[in-house]
């Protein structure tokens, strides 16, 4: 175990840790958490060795995209990928009502990714946005995972690749860490080498847990996005910043995209009921805990949250300077 005695991100001086379990497959491991006095990121003591361990091969980002899709979920996807990035502005509204805000798409073509674009997406597991958006025309776009067994190739062309940002060469016009930045240790280092593949004027969208949230206030060492040990690193909305104040890069916008989730099965955790449980929401909805009108609460709740940027998810934009 590699064991912290400051904060990583701004050297600040910590406050006394709080011991948080393995709550996602119920292993119940014990780890130690930390937040720092000064920039208020929340951040693992005791780093495990074996981080192999906890990520199985039915963590969730790891599978394969090479599962058939019928012809009719085939037809859905292309006509919402092609549309969803080339659409005109006076669609947005319509377009809204029938795709999630929260859709990967969506979040694209917000900060501006277009067809004709290049974006490598860090942490990407099996490559199942990447695809997504080479379908929508985006041809320049790559993956990178340390995590994957092998390469992965979709119609004889390199999907993903297996390794670090250090493996990749080229510019692009954006890079996207999708819930895959609060699992790296390196935190500066893995922001400062993202920037040296960034084109001037090109855009970093990370996507992440806060704890600038109501949910982390709440339920604190129960809280879902905790995740422990996986998200070595829970920034606040000023921590994250930091790092790309650090690395000379200036922020382009920032919002909330947190759900439901985030009551439900911290909820759950307090229950001593793990994410993945024969009894979890996530498995048996219809058996769980919940009554239809709790989620419906909880799912208002999110929507209130996210617009004063107090959900426990934020996506944020840094743009390099020309």
């Amino acid at each position: 175990m590699k064991n912290l005695l400051h904060c990583k991100i701004c050297a600040g001086e910590l406050n006394p840790p709080m011991q948080v379990k393995e709550e996602m497959f119920g292993m119940g491991d014990i780890f130690e958490y930390a937040q720092c006095k000064q920039c208020g990121c929340l951040q693992c003591l005791n780093i495990p060795n074996n981080f192999a361990k906890y990520y199985p091969d039915n963590y969730y980002s790891l599978g394969p995209v090479t599962g058939k899709l019928s012809w009719r979920e085939r037809v859905r996807r292309d006509v919402t990928c092609k549309f969803v990035l080339r659409r005109p502005a006076f669609m947005d509204d319509w377009f809204k009502q029938w795709v999630e805000e929260r859709n990967v798409l969506e979040v694209y073509h917000r900060i501006g990714v277009r067809p004709g674009h290049s974006l490598l997406d860090v942490g990407c597991g099996g490559g199942r946005h990447v695809q997504d958006l080479r379908v929508a025309g985006v041809k320049g776009a790559l993956g990178v995972d340390p995590f994957i067994e092998a390469d992965v190739y979709d119609d004889g062309q390199l999907l993903v690749k297996k390794g670090s940002l250090e493996d990749i060469a080229g510019k692009f016009d954006f890079i996207a860490f999708h819930h895959s930045f609060e699992h790296i240790e390196g935190q500066q280092a893995t922001f400062d080498a993202a920037v040296s593949l960034l084109k001037p004027g090109g855009k970093i969208l990370i996507r992440i847990p806060t704890v600038t949230s109501d949910a982390y206030e709440i339920y604190r060492e129960k809280w879902l996005q905790l995740d422990a040990p996986r998200h070595i690193y829970l920034h606040s909305h000023q921590s994250i910043a930091l790092i790309a104040q650090k690395a000379g890069m200036q922020q382009f916008d920032l919002w909330c995209d947190s759900a439901a989730g985030q009551f439900i099965f911290s909820e759950q955790y307090r229950q001593g009921i793990a994410l993945f449980d024969e009894r979890s929401y996530m498995k048996n909805p219809k058996e769980s805990i919940f009554r239809p009108e709790q989620i419906e609460e909880y799912q208002k709740r999110a929507q209130a949250l996210n617009k004063i940027l107090r959900g426990d998810q934020i996506c944020i934009v840094f743009e390099k300077p020309n």
